[in-house]
């Protein structure tokens, strides 16, 4: 399976899969920043599927914890934490999450971009979901500059999974000293648009936000039946890394002793604190 030539560079790596869990919204990104800190060699990979139990509400690491209704959050008994990376908020729901970590040494951060897009592009095809990836970076409609108006899924990336020209996964990146990361979200239902209900602002504007959502992104589970789930679409994805000849994969489940380390050393910003 060819996938991405220069991402390779004849090189062999060890890729540890790491399967689907839930856990909490401050465990989750306590997770992916304590592995990015991490003394990688340069043919380690480390990749991760999640979910958040209970549903969670995260925002760009600059982002200002005023955009959200922190009552209406509390009411319907859900998180709110901080990303690594920056852009906007996304509520978290209906989907399978990922981060991947890989030394800098090994790579451009876009041609791991890139790489992962194929691969879930691949994936999905496999199953009879015609997604396509494609290569426009013009930002799709919105106002950038109001803090209401901010989904992540409202806007395009240089290489993104699409369908239709609607948007099935938005991925971030996050370049530390040593190491890339990146996360993203594969959207499988519709929760994901109810982030307005969350968001400290006016009618008019919540409209606006949902509209864009609506016409922007679409889920899986609208692609085929039967519905799918983290699981169903973790395997596909899985599958395809099998095919790759660079890659030697070990499926090894997170230890108590990493989630101690994880949450132990996480960064203040991240945590939900008003």
């Amino acid at each position: 399976m060819e996938l991405s030539a220069d991402f390779f560079s004849g090189k062999t790596f060890s890729l540890r899969i790491i399967p689907f869990k839930k856990y909490d919204g401050f465990t989750n990104m306590a997770l992916d920043a304590w592995f990015a800190e991490k003394n990688m060699q340069p043919d380690q990979m480390v990749l991760r599927f999640y979910g958040w139990q209970p549903f969670c509400i995260s925002l760009g690491y600059h982002q200002s914890v005023k955009v959200l209704d922190i009552n209406a959050v509390r009411k319907d008994n859900l998180e709110w934490i901080r990303r690594p990376t920056g852009g906007r908020a996304i509520f978290h729901a209906e989907e399978l999450t990922y981060s991947i970590v890989m030394s800098r040494m090994s790579t451009h951060p876009a041609q791991l971009y890139r790489f992962m897009h194929e691969v879930f592009t691949r994936a999905l095809n496999g199953i009879g979901i015609a997604v396509q990836l494609t290569d426009d970076n013009r930002p799709l409609p919105g106002i950038r500059q109001q803090a209401t108006d901010f989904p992540c899924f409202s806007y395009s990336a240089k290489t993104e999974v699409q369908f239709e020209g609607k948007k099935v996964i938005g991925s971030a990146q996050k370049i530390y000293d040593k190491n890339i990361l990146q996360h993203g979200s594969i959207l499988l239902g519709v929760k994901h648009e109810q982030l307005v209900n969350y968001l400290k602002t006016d009618a008019h504007a919540r409209q606006k936000i949902l509209h864009g959502l609506k016409n922007k992104t679409v889920c899986l589970n609208k692609l085929i039946s039967p519905g799918l789930t983290p699981v169903t679409v973790q395997q596909p994805i899985i599958k395809q890394l099998e095919l790759i000849k660079s890659f030697l994969l070990n499926y090894e489940p997170l230890s108590d002793d990493e989630l101690a380390a994880a949450r132990a050393a996480a960064p203040d910003k991240l945590r939900a604190i008003i």
